[in-house]
């Protein structure tokens, strides 16, 4: 298991057992001690592709459309791949151009305007976004982010990106 995983199976264990105190009070006290969550190590580094690498993976015939369509979708408008594969017709609206997310993992519901402009792509969505200026406001908008500590991951990214002058990313179109 991932460090990430045994911490989340040890909270859920925590949690459990501090419910077994209060408030059903089946035992005295939690026998698993505040602290004892196991470390989540080194945070893992953020890739980023660059305008000239999103053009010619959208350009390379060998992957099929759908793939390259989901991954400059993905890279364009910032969603998790859950809340991507989670989309369904309704929740876009071509006419006013504007995408609704509400289901999400932040069960914080998110619309915004939909840039249709025709490997993690959250980090390219958000490393592209500092770079050309975009607040963190609007990326946190966009991504469902509740506090800046994720966004601010890929701002030294985002400065290098800015520094190299690689702009915004092709249109999808």
């Amino acid at each position: 298991m991932s460090p990430a995983l045994r911490r989340h199976i040890a909270q859920l264990l925590h949690r459990l057992m501090a419910m077994a105190v209060f408030p059903c009070r089946l035992v005295a006290m939690n026998a698993l001690p505040r602290g004892f969550l196991p470390k989540l190590g080194p945070a893992k580094a953020k890739a980023c592709l660059y305008p000239d690498g999103d053009a010619r993976l959208l350009a390379y015939s060998a992957i099929p459309l759908w793939w390259r369509v989901l991954w400059g979708f993905l890279n364009r408008e910032g969603p998790r791949i859950s809340e991507a594969a989670r989309l369904q017709v309704q929740d876009v609206d071509l006419d006013r151009g504007a995408l609704r997310l509400e289901k999400n993992k932040t069960n914080d519901p998110r619309a915004r305007v939909l840039q249709v402009r025709a490997h993690d792509t959250r980090s390219t969505f958000i490393t592209v976004a500092l770079a050309n200026g975009r607040s963190e406001t609007w990326v946190a908008d966009r991504t469902g982010h509740r506090s800046s500590v994720m966004i601010q991951r890929t701002r030294r990214a985002a400065r290098t990106f800015a520094e190299l002058g690689l702009g915004e990313l092709a249109s999808l179109a």
